[in-house]
């Protein structure tokens, strides 16, 4: 009876472990098809976020993308790669690279190196055709470490095709009333102003259709610490050193300087040569009444 109960009991205890072991690996599915899920639906919110489309509606859409790279200029290199296989392209880049500090380091007599501390950043403004919106800026997420911050924007222009339309019908109607008009130069006038509406009528909508069909991204990154650039240089302060004192070449130049400096001297004594003369005059007078005066004191 005991050896019954005991036999029922460590079957009981093996029930129990296989149950818990398939409860353990049901939650280990359960958390990785949650991880999975939320990753997909990140990634399908910017697609439907850039993408969606309404039947009848036209869409301009812009984003705006601040983000944290490892190197900002492969970053911008794989960037600009991206848009040209997307048939984009770039408007502006400003790629920058502010130096917080820089120190020279003699590494011989003859060699040297520069160990500069930088900082990189880009801004850029690009386009990209707006059905590959969704596309581009999933492409993104491969170069960021750290997302600051993702705007999307998607204005409603329909009505101002719908306007735009309606201008041209206008312009249309006016041409044909101005048509009917004597010729004179009034006729002239309200030609030359009507024809000048249609054509900025023509180029506002053919740019309003430039931005439907092109999306602005503006794109900011930053890496998100300071770089260290070593470049190699000479080391000048051997140089000069060695042509800083050059004895004999320096006494010689002093010698000749020296001569010149005398040659000078004697040329302006005799370019003075009157004021000479006038002076050895009057010390010979004084010198001739002070001779005189003492002889008479003699006297």
């Amino acid at each position: 009876m005991k050896t019954k109960i005991q036999k029922v009991m460590l079957a009981a205890a093996v029930v129990a472990s296989v149950y818990s072991c398939q409860q353990n690996q049901n939650e280990a599915s359960a958390e990785l098809v949650a991880d999975s899920d939320s990753s997909l639906s990140a990634e399908n919110a910017v697609s439907s976020a850039a993408s969606f489309k309404l039947p009848g509606r036209q869409f301009v859409k812009t984003a705006q993308v601040d983000m944290e790279v490892q190197n900002v200029y492969e970053a911008t290199m794989a960037i600009e790669k991206s848009l040209a296989g997307l048939g984009g392209f770039v408007v502006h880049s400003n790629l920058d690279n502010f130096v917080v500090s820089e120190k020279n380091y003699n590494t011989s007599d003859t060699e040297a190196v520069i160990v500069r501390k930088f900082q990189s950043t880009n801004k850029m403004e690009v386009r990209v055709p707006t059905e590959e919106l969704g596309g581009f800026l999933k492409s993104l997420g491969d170069q960021n470490i750290f997302l600051n911050s993702r705007v999307i924007n998607a204005d409603d222009v329909t009505a101002s095709f719908k306007y735009a339309e309606m201008e041209a019908d206008r312009n249309r109607r006016t041409a044909a009333q101005i048509n009917q008009l004597k010729p004179g130069e009034k006729k002239v006038q309200l030609t030359d102003e009507n024809e000048t509406e249609k054509y900025d009528q023509t180029i506002q909508k053919a740019n309003l259709a430039h931005d439907v069909k092109y999306s602005v991204v503006q794109i900011d990154l930053k890496a998100p610490g300071l770089s260290v650039a070593q470049i190699p240089v000479a080391n000048t302060s051997t140089s000069d050193q060695l042509y800083s004192v050059n004895f004999w070449y320096d006494l010689k130049n002093a010698l000749a300087g020296g001569y010149e400096m005398l040659q000078l001297l004697i040329i302006g004594i005799f370019r003075i040569w009157p004021l000479v003369l006038i002076g050895g005059g009057l010390y010979w007078l004084y010198r001739r009444k002070q001779k005189t005066e003492t002889q008479r004191q003699t006297e």
